[in-house]
């Protein structure tokens, strides 16, 4: 029977129930491992999940009655973790062995996560066969399932009690380090801790944090996953400072997670919304304390355009018409503003709207890639694109083009005495007035980098990734520091007020720029969103889409934010105590002016660097 057989036994089931019963929703559908085609919209209100009873008995229907690939079903059923759902399985694992799809030939795996169901609901491994797990079943038929988990870890010699006392919980917590195998033990470790009270868990954690073996740490901080009690969350600060990356960072996730269920939400007060295309509002650059310049559409829905918007009026005072999407920035210099747009066109425009004159940097421009970074500096234009860096005078618009040969990094930076480029994934490169570009090995392979007044920062790839923070007038090595690996890389590197923050899609880190004390690390960030730090505070996205401020220093939550709105948030400016902020969805992009949640009013800085 096809999978799809698990709806209409879904259905069916319920549908004898009482009308007091929530009915099945499409993400309980799913979450039993049904294939769901179009649905129409949700209602306003949307029905509850399908209680885990329900779920159970109807999946139970479903395989009895022989349903095909259901390893999404037996994983709801590992996740439940009821002892009726023992006898099902074997029989399910039964059939499968006689089925074409045995062995190697079981493309989905059904066989593997039935087998694993079993072992994690009876805490046991009695073996890869259907009859090896009914002669087990007979012999503890009538033993309940509190004892099963209990046998399981003994039998393995765990010093199991009943209850819990610390040389249990000890053993419990190491566990829990994420590669203890067999794995269905650590499953059940995890459970056992979660249900049990603090005290022989919490002294058995504050003794396994000083453990040299790193499993014994990353142990502690998988069984304080979940609680919110005082002692829990001070030993999760204590190891959010582990030497150990991996340690620092689950700790700090967990520690956050903490600290939003204790932490009332502050609510987010939309000051006003601004919708002014259907797709595409860069913020570019500030004019002044009360106008920004914007890139507004990519020229496939929407004409695109470079205007001027004041966030008093709010209406938009002049529009240029640039030809192609301006997505990246633009610069001042005096009374110009500098910009390229994605069809490699440089832009020399008034601070009043008019076009001064226009430069196509190349003839066969990417047009299927957003338009390059231009930093200003010492009278000139730098525009690192493809294997060239454009220097272009900002007064006579006069080009000169320097051949690198290999592809340059979309990054360049200005510090007091350098201008900075580099090949992508190779050396650093330092412009020179003559139009020059110096090449300097550093001892890494520059990824990402960013430039202070007195400091050069590089995330460089090589054995290791590390990040190197050079005296940006010598480029005298001050100190390196090993970062984990992170599928993707680090996309950027941020200074601000002595610290340094190293962000990839997932994880983020804070050092210590003078010294390179690594102040904390987190893996909590699962998009590409707003990271941007103000003094004492850094603006984050975190998992769940939503902003947050956290504490500079820690890395901790100080303010989590709900109710900004479900849009896609891009680029994020401090305006006084106002966060303005580029929103995207369908039909609806533009700008949405925020104010500063109450307890951080006059803790930051007046406007942004």
């Amino acid at each position: 029977m096809a999978v799809l057989a698990i709806v209409s036994a879904i259905i069916n089931v319920l549908g004898t129930a009482s009308a007091a019963e929530p009915k099945p929703t499409v993400d309980a559908a799913q979450r039993a491992g049904v294939a769901v085609g179009p649905v129409r919209p949700s209602p306003p209100v949307p029905d509850p999940p399908l209680p885990d009873e329900a779920l159970r008995a109807a999946i139970h229907t479903a395989l009895m009655e022989g349903a095909g690939n259901c390893r999404d079903a037996i994983g709801e059923l590992r996740r439940i973790g009821d002892a009726s759902s023992v006898p099902v399985l074997i029989l399910t694992l039964a059939r499968l062995e006689r089925g074409p799809g045995f062995g190697p030939d079981d493309p989905n795996g059904n066989r593997f996560y039935c087998l694993d169901a079993l072992r994690v609901i009876t805490n046991h491994d009695a073996g890869r066969a259907a009859h090896e797990w009914q002669a087990w079943l007979d012999r503890n038929r009538e033993t309940p399932q509190q004892q099963w988990i209990i046998d399981g870890f003994a039998e393995e010699g765990f010093p199991a009690a009943e209850p819990v006392d610390e040389a249990f919980a000890a053993a419990l917590v190491r566990a829990a380090d994420p590669k203890f195998q067999p794995s269905y033990l650590r499953t059940n470790a995890l459970r056992v801790l979660h249900r049990t009270a603090p005290g022989p868990v919490v002294a058995a954690a504050r003794r396994l944090l000083d453990s040299p073996a790193v499993g014994d740490r990353k142990g502690v901080v998988a069984a304080l996953d979940g609680r919110a009690d005082d002692e829990s969350i001070d030993l999760l600060r204590r190891a959010a400072s582990d030497r150990e990356i991996e340690v620092a960072e689950n700790a700090l996730r967990v520690l956050n997670d903490a600290i939003r269920d204790r932490s009332p939400i502050e609510p987010v007060r939309v000051a006003w919304d601004v919708t002014l295309a259907r797709a595409g509002v860069h913020i570019l650059e500030r004019l002044d304390d009360h106008s920004v310049v914007l890139g507004i559409g990519y020229g496939i829905v929407d004409e695109p355009r470079v205007v001027l918007f004041d966030l008093i009026l709010r209406k938009v005072l002049w529009t240029y018409s640039s030809r192609s999407g301006v997505r990246t920035n633009a610069v001042r210099d005096g009374d110009r503003l500098y910009f390229v747009s994605d069809d490699r066109v440089l832009h020399c425009i008034s601070t009043g709207g008019q076009s001064l004159w226009t430069i196509a940097l190349t003839r066969q421009p990417d047009r299927g890639s957003t338009g390059p970074r231009i930093l200003a500096a010492n009278g000139q234009l730098f525009i690192p694109d493809g294997q060239t860096i454009y220097v272009v005078s900002s007064v006579s618009g006069h080009v000169a083009a320097i051949a690198i040969g290999e592809t340059v990094s979309r990054h360049i930076g200005a510090g007091r005495f350098h201008v900075f480029a580099a090949v992508s994934h190779g050396p650093l490169l330092v412009l020179g007035q003559a139009g020059d570009a110096r090449r300097v090995d550093t001892g890494v392979r520059v990824g990402v980098f960013s430039v202070g007044d007195e400091s050069l920062c590089i995330v460089g790839s090589g054995a290791t990734v590390q990040l190197q923070c050079l005296e940006e007038g010598t480029l005298r090595e001050m100190w390196r520091a090993e970062l984990p690996r992170e599928y993707g890389g680090y996309h950027e590197v941020l200074q601000e007020d002595g610290l340094v923050y190293v962000i990839a899609q997932e994880r983020a880190l804070a050092f210590r720029l003078q010294t390179g004390e690594r102040l904390w690390a987190t893996n909590e960030f699962r998009s590409f969103g707003p990271f941007r730090a103000f003094a004492r505070f850094v603006l984050t996205h975190n998992h769940h889409f939503r902003l947050e401020w956290r504490d500079a220093n820690s890395g901790e939550v100080v303010a989590p934010l709900e109710g900004a709105g479900g849009n896609v948030f891009g680029n994020v400016m401090l305006v006084d105590q106002q966060l303005l902020v580029e929103i995207g969805g369908l039909g609806d992009a533009g700008l949405r002016m925020i104010d500063l949640p109450p307890s951080l009013k006059g803790q930051l800085p007046s406007r942004q660097h």
